[in-house]
């Protein structure tokens, strides 16, 4: 009796011991689990620019925001080359998880009409758009160019002939095409950068340039180049005494609406929804804190998350930035592919 008793036990433990490690039932047991919480590990950001670029700056300290409120690591990671597209294409390579992100600006949306790559906004949902760095016109501290109506003034009088430095970036392409348009035509002077254009005003190799406030904002306040105005809607706040554009050629008010110099957050198309929205609501809570609204506040910046704060508004200023600088460069025959290859709509003028 007492043998059949034990064996019994022991066939039942046996059972229970085959059935609790069996790999088919460990498998299915760690399928049923769930997935840890967003996030349980260190985010990657990619900023596809150089260390010290205005992109950059603003993308750490974004970082350092965000890793409060997310309550993990957030690494940054420079990734330069082809105008942003090398840091893109990693992004892209990396699982839609949430844990790689691309924190870009607005050169991503000329890089196939410029032969530069095939990649685009498009391959990217946007998860947040942040600040935009606002354009200035500026000459030489001793230029005769006093004031910015000085320097419209001597362009009506020498049509074609007073020089504007500018850069192979397209941004830089589209801030002389637009005085073009507006019948103030320059003569254009190419150079490798963006501290080469400064150089060459500095220099009097040209008369002026129209430059992100970031990238000068250091020689104007030495007096080593005068600030005429600004490029933006209104005035900025530091700088009261330099007029708009729009202020001088009311024309200018539909280029003038358009953030130029936006920076955003982008992840793959395919990252949960879950993870997004995640993403999203530490983005707005990280833009609320007194660190950053000091920053943008310091830094004379426009938050184009005000005006383009859900995901459609965004997608809207993406694909109307596009459609404008593309068509506006290829108007000017300076891309290497037609922005109709890529069905880019023109915009009415």
């Amino acid at each position: 009796m007492k043998s059949s008793f034990a064996f019994s036990r022991f066939r039942t433990f046996a059972l229970v011991v085959l059935v609790c490690f069996s790999p088919g039932i460990v498998f299915a047991r760690a399928r049923m689990q769930k997935p840890a919480p967003y996030p349980s590990q260190d985010i990657l950001m990619i900023i596809p620019y150089a260390k010290d670029s205005f992109i950059d700056i603003s993308g750490r300290m974004l970082a350092r925001l965000l890793e409060r409120e997310m309550e993990v690591r957030v690494r940054v990671e420079n990734r330069s080359g082809s105008s942003g597209s090398l840091g893109a294409r990693a992004v892209l390579d990396a699982p839609a998880d949430g844990y790689t992100l691309l924190y870009t600006n607005e050169s991503l949306a000329t890089a196939r009409v410029m032969g530069i790559s095939r990649l685009s906004f498009h391959d990217f949902v946007p998860v947040f758009v942040t600040v935009n760095d606002p354009r200035v016109f500026v000459a030489r501290g001793d230029s005769r160019y006093r004031s910015l109506r000085d320097l419209l003034d001597d362009m009506m009088i020498r049509p074609g002939r007073v020089r504007i430095a500018g850069t192979d970036r397209s941004s830089d392409h589209i801030q002389a095409l637009i005085l073009d348009k507006l019948g103030l035509e320059t003569e254009k002077r190419l150079y490798p950068s963006v501290k080469d254009c400064i150089s060459a005003v500095l220099g009097n190799h040209a008369d002026f340039t129209v430059a992100s406030l970031s990238t000068v904002s250091s020689q104007i306040e030495r007096g080593e180049l005068s600030l005429l105005g600004t490029a933006a809607q209104e005035r900025l706040p530091f700088y009261p005494l330099a007029p708009a554009l729009v202020e001088l050629v009311p024309e200018a008010s539909a280029w003038a609406r358009m953030p130029s110099d936006f920076c955003a957050l982008m992840a793959r198309k395919d990252i949960p929804p879950d993870v997004f929205s995640r993403l999203r609501g530490a983005v707005w809570n990280a833009v609320l804190e007194p660190e950053w609204l000091s920053y943008v506040v310091l830094n004379s910046l426009e938050e184009v998350y005000l005006h383009h704060g859900d995901e459609t508004a965004m997608r809207k200023l993406m694909t109307d930035w596009e459609a404008w600088a593309s068509w506006m460069l290829d108007d000017a025959g300076l891309t290497q592919e037609s922005p109709s290859r890529f069905r880019i709509y023109r915009p009415k003028e």
